[in-house]
């Protein structure tokens, strides 16, 4: 695409472009939480593999509500030469820390 000069539109070629007419799109999404309780044990010091296996844990729970949930797209496809079945599980997330806000182009005036 030719860019116009510009001072053709202003000091900034973004603002205020009369060739380019974006639309915003908020994402919405769904919020899982899991929780786990661990008893407190003296004789149990704290130790990195323990806290693995309860990050593994809390993610195991995460999974199960987001499939009851049906959050997830899980197709299969098939291998005509071989047979073989591919399974996929698809799943859209966003980080907390991004902006979620979808800007697309729309008709050019």
């Amino acid at each position: 695409m030719a860019r116009l000069p510009p001072d053709t539109w202003g000091n900034n070629p973004w603002d205020h472009n009369p060739y380019v007419n974006i639309q915003e799109h908020a994402i919405s999404g769904r919020m899982f939480l899991a929780v786990l309780h661990v008893g407190y044990d003296p004789e149990d010091p704290f130790h990195p593999d323990k806290e693995d296996r309860v990050k593994y844990q809390l993610t195991e729970k995460l999974l199960r509500d987001i499939i009851e949930a049906k959050c997830v797209e899980f197709t299969r496809t098939v291998d005509q030469v071989s047979g073989a079945y591919t399974y996929r599980a698809r799943c859209f997330v966003t980080p907390d820390a991004q902006v979620k806000i979808i800007r697309t182009h729309t008709n050019w005036k």
